[in-house]
């Protein structure tokens, strides 16, 4: 019961993102769930330095300004028909949608790699953006950390427990 109780305010708070979605355009949502959530206010309670909250309000914003380019397109969860050959069709994606897969960062890696016994030749070149924890049992060819600033990884916990700690 305690559970559920921490459960249905959760669900009531998505229940009223979910029908604005309905009639609201990506960027004004987008503007919704940042001030739903607190953002700005949890960004400032997590970050250790005033630069580190600029850059992570700066994201924010970004991802903000980048959702502006999908108001013309109607509300969220809105398809358009369109013609196609001669046809009306209901367009297959939403402006939401749209947004999602314009700013995610996942890729098909196999299909790209050629591994879905297309000719070797035709194989690109793919990078993959991830954590540290998401690439845990992975093998790359080549791997590049950003924003490794001394400390950060391994920590300095890691760094002070020595050798037998688990993190390093």
């Amino acid at each position: 019961k305690r559970t559920l109780n921490k459960l249905l305010p959760f669900a009531n708070q998505m229940n009223r993102l979910y029908r604005k979605a309905q009639s609201q355009t990506v960027a004004k949502l987008l503007g919704s769930i940042i001030e739903t959530m607190s953002l700005k206010n949890h960004f400032d309670a997590i970050s250790k330095t005033s630069d580190e909250f600029a850059d992570r309000w700066a994201n924010v914003m970004e991802l903000l300004n980048a959702s502006e380019r999908y108001t013309q397109d109607g509300s969220c969860m809105e398809r358009k028909q369109v013609e196609i050959n001669g046809e009306l069709q209901m367009e297959e994606m939403t402006p939401l949608a749209n947004f999602l897969d314009d700013v995610s960062l996942l890729t098909e890696t196999e299909a790209a790699n050629g591994n879905d016994d297309s000719d070797s030749s035709e194989r690109r070149l793919v990078a993959n953006l991830m954590t540290i924890h998401a690439s845990k049992g992975m093998e790359f060819d080549a791997v590049f950390l950003v924003g490794n600033e001394e400390s950060t990884f391994p920590t300095q916990r890691a760094i002070n427990e020595g050798e037998g700690s688990i993190e390093l």
